[in-house]
């Protein structure tokens, strides 16, 4: 009960200060104390243990590409068994499949990145297919993605089984 009258008084201080300096014309001071009160929330708010599930819970994930790495990795964190059925014998979806010359990427590369694995070190804006192909296989080393991919996996359908209240993947 106190920690929770504590928290609110937390953000009601936090997002009252904010509107106050930003009502002073102080914006960056406002945007500043409103980029901390996210930042506690964040801190205080983010799965840090793992959940509980059923023991034969496994999730099944279609595509090795940003999409499938991401939902790996986030599974994981949260200690849910999973498998990523790729088609391709490599990782990377479109970055693998496309290597016409020039492919790259229409979206700033500070962008075009995993908030929980952001990469600095970017060599242009708009970085090409080999760079992000590579930034990917990075991330799933990194994050102990790559051995749940099966590779050279080709998903025809998913039908729902409403008996059993399974995917039946073919």
């Amino acid at each position: 009960m106190f920690e929770s009258f504590l928290f609110n008084t937390f953000c009601f201080t936090c997002l009252s200060f904010s509107l106050l300096l930003y009502s002073y014309d102080l914006f960056f001071l406002s945007l500043l104390s409103f980029l901390m009160f996210g930042l506690f929330l964040f801190k205080h708010f983010s799965p840090t243990s793992k959940i509980k599930i059923p023991e034969n819970f496994q999730v099944l994930i279609v595509g090795a590409g940003f999409s499938g790495i991401c939902m790996g990795k986030k599974l994981s964190d949260l200690g849910v068994k999973y498998k990523i059925l790729e088609k391709s014998s490599q990782l990377g979806g479109t970055w693998w499949e496309n290597t016409y010359p020039g492919c790259g990427c229409d979206i700033p590369s500070h962008l075009y990145s995993f908030s929980f694995f952001l990469n600095p070190s970017w060599s242009k804006v708009y970085s090409k297919q080999k760079e992000i192909l590579e930034y990917l296989k990075t991330a799933a080393q990194r994050f102990n993605v790559s051995p749940h991919i099966l590779y050279n996996q080709h998903v025809a359908s998913c039908t729902w089984d409403k008996t059993t209240n399974l995917w039946e993947v073919t």
